[in-house]
């Protein structure tokens, strides 16, 4: 992704190649280009790093965290196996319970390739990250399936769906 600063830093290189081909004036070396990952120095890491964590904290991981993360799961897998619903309705309907990421790989997915299920059991969540992630295990008349939920706000979005291992 191009940020603006990398859109700046482009200006400017091309501003002191312009400059370079009119004149005889030798002009100092352009700065190396950035790379799409931003290129950015130690230091500018650093203070960004310090940004992004400031604004962390722990979530709780106790019985009522295990529930909506729980629930988040199952809501996700009834989504993903609800076919009753048109191509375009179905991926809709998934991909709102799911991260931008996560929901991506389901865009083209048929759901006349998909197989029903239901779950046959209590889901089982592991918190990661100081709660703010979740895996959760969902068994059901299929095989166990697992999802990693991220927490958003109060709530949780599913980052991705790991299908039952063919057995």
């Amino acid at each position: 992704m191009i940020t603006r600063r990398n859109l700046l830093g482009l200006a400017l290189v091309s501003t002191v190649l312009a400059a370079a081909s009119c004149g005889p004036e030798p002009t100092p070396e352009p700065a190396p280009l950035p790379t799409p990952s931003g290129n950015t120095t130690d230091a500018e890491t650093d203070d960004e790093d310090a940004i992004d964590h400031e604004d962390f904290a722990p979530a709780l991981t106790d019985e009522a965290a295990s529930t909506e993360a729980s629930e988040h799961a199952t809501t996700t897998l009834e989504a993903f196996w609800d076919v009753s619903k048109s191509q375009d309705e179905w991926y809709i309907g998934l991909s709102e319970l799911m991260t931008p990421a996560g929901g991506a790989p389901f865009e083209h997915t048929l759901i006349e390739n998909i197989l029903p299920s239901t779950v046959t059991g209590d889901p089982e969540v592991n918190f990661f990250d100081e709660g703010n992630t979740a895996e959760v295990t969902v068994p059901s008349e299929h095989g166990t399936w697992t999802l990693i939920l991220y927490r958003e706000g109060d709530g949780w979005l599913t980052e991705s769906i790991r299908f039952p291992e063919e057995g």
